[in-house]
């Protein structure tokens, strides 16, 4: 969620950092270790300007480094640009983290990216394109019983259809995502899952996609299919909040 940044991430900074040597000349930096090092200092005082400056030479700062150290760097020009730039300039280095996940088969991350570059390109008017990473999304999570990243990926392809005219379609994908999401929620916890706050932010995401949707659609079965699923959205929002709920309300 942009405006929060990862705390894992920031680990992942300061490990980077430790690996590093620092080397400046003059206090201008000339060689990849102290590019790479003014770099994450700019990202860590939020100067997100002074790390996209150093974009161009992306190439020079992953050469030679391990792929954990090459996903951190990456990470940091992503959310550069989304905290400080165009989220749209960041395509190709979402690109990139996609390609690394996949030759590390670390499958949630892949799929999480997908969903993140597929939302980028939505939200730029850009339907099929997104379309296209929100199926790739849908499989690999289908391959691995990834149900937070398949809910976000039908939630994703549910918008597209909908956009583009094919209403029924869309709706069954919005319900889709709603069932994945539950389950991801059921499982939270489990190798390869979500934490359990991180499942119920999917199920609250996935019930207000379908609410507003019907809302917009405005047919009577569609309202009447509205209400339970704002009582239920309530509910879960108290409980991920940590409100006691009656489980008979």
């Amino acid at each position: 969620m942009l405006g929060v940044r990862p705390a894992n991430l920031e680990l992942d900074v300061h490990a980077t950092l430790s690996q590093m040597t620092s080397g400046d000349n003059g206090g201008v930096p000339v060689s990849p270790d102290a590019i790479l090092l003014k770099v994450m200092a700019a990202y860590a005082a939020s100067d997100y300007r002074e790390v996209l400056k150093w974009e161009g030479r992306v190439e020079e700062l992953l050469e030679g480094r391990s792929d954990d150290v090459c996903v951190s760097i990456l990470k940091v020009f992503k959310l550069s640009h989304e905290y400080g730039g165009n989220s749209l300039d960041s395509i190709g280095v979402k690109e990139r983290l996609i390609e690394l996940h996949r030759k590390t088969r670390s499958f949630r991350e892949y799929g999480y990216e997908m969903n993140n570059l597929g939302q980028t390109l939505f939200s730029a008017g850009k339907i099929r394109e997104a379309a296209g990473y929100f199926e790739r999304a849908r499989d690999i999570a289908a391959q691995h019983a990834l149900f937070s990243t398949e809910s976000h990926a039908c939630r994703g392809l549910g918008h597209a259809a909908i956009m583009e005219g094919r209403e029924e379609e869309g709706f069954e994908l919005l319900r889709h995502a709603l069932a994945a999401a539950t389950a991801a929620e059921g499982l939270s916890g489990e190798e390869g899952q979500f934490s359990e706050s991180r499942a119920g932010g999917a199920t609250l995401a996935a019930l207000e996609g379908l609410i507003d949707k019907l809302f917009e659609s405005r047919g009577e079965g569609r309202l009447n299919e509205v209400e339970p699923l704002i009582l239920r959205y309530r509910r879960e929002a108290k409980v991920l909040s940590g409100i006691k709920v009656n489980p008979q309300l």
